[in-house]
């Protein structure tokens, strides 16, 4: 199509290059403009064009086929690609695409199951159930420093891992503050362990206490109830202590012990043999109370140093050691001056009556290194000390070294004699 362009078109009437049409003026001199065919049949086609492409037989009856082709090609358009306000987009054919050319969420998307089409109200459970994160085979937890929930499923894995408080499946737990905290909890059992880093160091796991995992005492420094074998220090108590064991409040100290013994009638300070302090009670009954009386018996001979008040009668249970007041001098001696006795010969002892004391003698020939040597008599508690003297002069390569006496007994002794020191005297004393 084109704008008239004869030689009577009014030139820019519509503005710079848009000629336009005139009736003309006479008076004026101004021709009115001059229509020609190419103009005509131009604007007919581009008509007839917009009639035929909306599908439309061109009908010289009517005068309303402009108007319905436009309606009909505009109606078709929007019907193949336009959206409908009234139909709130849902007439959009590839709504996924739409949604992500405008940077839409799709209501398909879902947050921990749940899908886009409603309000999402985020719940611990929601937490605890899809955001922990799994922890690996052979991880180690110093690594975990990202706030957050973990857990570890196998037992396997955490034993090949590092820096677990057990080899044990559990749950981990991560704190930031100032530092790290990190919390585990075994999977089986209440036992919980945490502990904190701060400036890349890590305290040790601390077990956290509760009524399925108590401390034991000796981690507070307790005495259980069940007893104890030791106790660091003085033990005070404002009441009394009451037992109903027989034997009760031992001492201990050096080879011996003692402890009190009460048993329904009397009351027992009782004395265990030497070396036997954890054991129990020996013959002795150095000191006891009847209960029922309150008589104070003493089996084992009392040493009274210092003066003795007596507030009542003595009554001996045995009168005679008070009859005789003076003694004839074989009662002195054999009280009080007991004669010593001896065997003298080749080899021989010498007992003192009054102490007790007692010396062996005799002489040893050498038959081996060590030679056991047998008392004329055997003493009654302890050899106290055997001595040697060799009996000859002989130098040789083994005269140099010592003699001794050695594994002293009560009834022997063993003589140590090199090859060249062929006999030797000796003299034992004991009681």
């Amino acid at each position: 199509m084109h704008r008239i362009d004869t030689p009577t078109a009014q030139k820019d009437k519509f503005g710079a290059g848009k000629n336009g049409f005139t009736n003309g003026d006479a008076t004026a001199g101004i021709r009115a403009t001059q229509l020609i065919d190419t103009y005509w049949d131009s604007v007919q086609e581009e008509l007839c064009a917009v009639i035929e492409a909306a599908g439309l037989k061109l009908e010289k009856t009517k005068n309303t086929q402009l108007l319905e082709a436009i309606r009909g090609i505009l109606n078709k358009k929007v019907s193949d690609d336009a959206l409908l306000k009234a139909n709130n987009l849902s007439d959009v054919v590839n709504k996924p695409q739409a949604l992500s050319n405008i940077g839409g969420v799709p209501v398909a998307r879902k947050v921990n199951g749940r899908e886009l089409n409603q309000d999402i109200a985020i719940t611990t459970q929601d937490i605890y159930n899809s955001q922990a994160t799994a922890i690996p085979n052979a991880a180690n937890l110093n690594s975990y420093v990202t706030p957050g929930l973990y857990f570890q499923a196998a037992n396997a894995n955490a034993a090949s891992g590092a820096n677990y408080p057990e080899a044990m499946a559990g749950a981990l737990e991560v704190i930031k503050h100032a530092g790290i905290t990190q919390r585990y909890s075994i999977y089986n059992s209440s036992r919980t362990y945490i502990r904190t880093m701060y400036q890349n160091v890590w305290t040790a796991w601390s077990k956290v206490y509760d009524t399925q995992n108590k401390p034991t005492v000796a981690e507070i420094g307790a005495i259980p109830l069940t007893g104890s074998l030791y106790v660091s220090g003085p033990v005070r108590n404002s009441a009394e202590y009451q037992t109903t064991a027989a034997n009760n409040f031992r001492m201990i100290y050096g080879s011996y012990s003692t402890f009190w013994r009460q048993d329904g009638g009397r009351i027992y300070l009782m004395l265990t043999n030497p070396g036997d302090q954890y054991g129990g009670y020996n013959s002795l009954r150095p000191f006891y109370v009847d209960l029922a009386t309150g008589k104070v018996f003493m089996e084992n001979g009392v040493a009274i140093i210092g003066n003795t008040n007596i507030n009542g009668q003595v009554i001996p249970a045995n009168y005679a050691n008070f009859d005789a007041r003076y003694y004839s001098k074989s009662q002195s001696d054999a009280g009080y001056n007991a004669k010593n006795t001896a065997s003298l010969g080749a080899s021989g002892w010498h007992r003192d009556s009054s102490t007790g004391l007692i010396i062996q003698y005799g002489a040893v020939s050498r038959t081996a290194d060590a030679n056991v040597v047998t008392f004329p008599r055997a003493f009654p508690n302890a050899c106290r000390a055997v001595f040697l003297s060799k009996n000859e002069v002989h130098i040789g390569p083994n005269s140099k070294a010592n003699i001794a006496a050695q594994i002293l007994s009560t009834t022997q002794f063993r003589a140590w004699l090199w090859g060249e020191e062929h006999s030797a005297y000796w003299l034992a004393i004991g009681n």
